[in-house]
């Protein structure tokens, strides 16, 4: 996805460890996965997390 969206392998590295992408790019992520008939949801925005 980083050469798609044109960022730096490390900078996607960094959100995958940090466990979100930054609402900036949201937008930008969301147009291309379209465009590429790949389906994303908010939730794919953001780690997972175990609820109690």
């Amino acid at each position: 996805m980083g050469r798609a969206i044109e960022i730096p392998h490390s900078t996607v590295a960094s959100w995958r460890k940090q466990g979100q992408i930054p609402v900036k790019h949201h937008q930008m992520i969301f147009q291309i996965a379209q465009a590429k008939g790949l389906t994303l949801t908010p939730a794919d925005f953001f780690e997972k997390s175990i609820s109690a």
